[in-house]
């Protein structure tokens, strides 16, 4: 998937790209009901990445931001591309919250399905460790624009 952010440094033979990420999520489901966290929220992160064939891995760490709940997370990411249109991934990533909650580590695969430049399925799951360990997941439509 080619996903926009804002690069400082592009890619060269011997050279990592470097940028920004900025994402906002919205909320769509209902928090009482375990389906998604039931607020806004922000992640601006520094990005480092670098490909090799239909190989990629991306990852660095940012601020997240959701009503009370920040923290710094921080992660990296291998994905490959298979079959033209289906990329499969694997990512660790922490999350280092902002006040006394304890730190956390989430282990995913990952799975993103490129219907077009703009249009994408992505799935995700895998275990989580630390304060609640438990398994996790999500399915998603991403509209790039």
């Amino acid at each position: 998937m080619q996903s926009e952010w804002y690069r400082f440094v592009e890619e060269g033979e011997r050279r990592l790209q470097i940028g920004i990420f900025p994402l906002v999520l919205l909320p769509t489901g209902s928090q009482e009901r375990g389906l998604g966290a039931g607020t806004t929220q922000v992640l601006l992160p520094i990005w480092i990445q670098t490909s090799f064939g239909p190989w990629m891995t991306y990852g660095g760490a940012g601020l997240h931001l959701a009503s009370g709940d920040n923290d710094v997370v921080a992660g990296w990411l291998l994905q490959r591309k298979l079959l033209g249109m289906i990329t499969f991934g694997a990512e660790a990533f922490f999350t280092f919250p902002l006040n006394e909650n304890p730190v956390e580590l989430q282990v995913n695969l990952g799975l993103v399905v490129d219907f077009s430049d703009r249009h994408h399925l992505l799935a995700s799951a895998g275990p989580a460790f630390g304060g609640d360990a438990r398994g996790q997941g999500y399915l998603a439509y991403q509209l790039t624009i």
